[in-house]
């Protein structure tokens, strides 16, 4: 676009913008409109009221698009502004009297708590081990004289046997060992206390193959529902990616789905912006000539969206 010429200089870049605008037969509401931005912005703008924006940042970029709009030297416009605009507030530190340690400080109070307890528990240990314990000490060797001894642990099959011959009474075990001795037509029984520990044995074997395979079937299915746990945590989507790349200073504002602001600033020519979040984004340009977007591994042109440089769009 060419700049059109200053008629005359102008003492501050609100009235320069104001003489320019005025030039083209523009109004303020023209200007707010086609700039997406609020008429009391512009109207502080050319009167030269930036205390009453919101940051330095903010009116840099605004004066930067107003002037290309009316056909201005933005990079003059900007000049002029840093050496007009206010400087931040003086930061006077604030100077304290060295604070004074007494006894009625929280801290000394604590510590001096502590030592306390610490005193009163060292007195009780001290009258406990020396006045309340009473009984003497036992030797060692009446000690080891008087220890029980401790059983050999049963192996689980003979334990499973003694327990069954406990169930069956004295006197029917007697009877029918007497009966198999009296008895002429029936030949003794050896080993007849082994003969059943044999049956015991393989029983307590089916029954110990039954739990282990049991538990191998409930080990399967615990793995099996941990592995499809893993599958739908494999399957959920990750965030939407925006990536920006300026060719040219512009102001940059972004916003996601859930109204958070991901990126608003001033970028640089050269610099490269990588915005991650949930779509859809509210996208602003300041100068979008200067901007190339790409979202989610697709170029996207915003050009259809610009107007006078500002482009104002939604990514989804």
């Amino acid at each position: 676009m060419k700049e059109a010429p200053l008629h005359e200089v102008q003492a501050s870049p609100g009235e320069m913008l104001k003489a320019l605008r005025e030039e083209r037969k523009l109004t303020v509401q023209d200007i707010a409109a086609k700039l997406y931005l609020d008429a009391s912005i512009i109207e502080a703008l050319e009167q030269n009221k930036f205390v009453d924006l919101t940051a330095s940042t903010y009116t840099r970029g605004y004066l930067r698009s107003y002037s290309r709009l009316v056909g201005a030297d933005a990079d003059l416009i900007i000049a002029i502004y840093n050496k007009v605009a206010p400087g931040p507030p003086e930061i006077i530190p604030e100077v304290r009297p060295p604070a004074q340690i007494s006894s009625r400080d929280k801290p000394v109070q604590a510590f001096t708590w502590v030592v306390l307890l610490v005193i009163g528990l060292l007195v009780f240990s001290w009258v406990r081990s020396n006045y309340l314990v009473d009984e003497p000490d036992q030797p060692a060797e009446a000690a080891q004289t008087t220890a029980p001894a401790v059983p050999q642990p049963i192996p689980a099959t003979a334990a499973i046997a003694t327990d069954l011959l406990a169930d069956v009474a004295p006197e029917e075990i007697e009877n029918e060992f007497t009966d198999t001795v009296i008895s002429p037509d029936h030949s003794p029984i050896p080993a007849a206390g082994g003969d059943l520990t044999e049956l015991v044995e393989a029983g307590v074997n089916a029954a110990l193959t039954e739990t282990a395979a049991d538990a191998t079937t409930q080990a399967a299915a615990i793995d099996g529902g941990v592995a499809g746990a893993a599958d739908n945590a494999a399957i959920a989507q990750g965030p939407d990616l925006l990536k920006l790349r300026f060719t040219a200073d512009s102001w940059v504002e972004v916003t996601d789905r859930d109204g958070h602001r991901l990126y608003e600033n001033l970028a640089r020519t050269g610099d490269q912006i990588s915005l991650s979040g949930a779509a859809p984004f509210a996208v602003k340009l300041g100068f979008s000539q200067g901007v190339i977007l790409e979202f989610n591994g697709e170029p996207f042109d915003p050009a259809p969206y610009s107007h006078s440089g500002v482009a104002s769009f939604t990514l989804e």
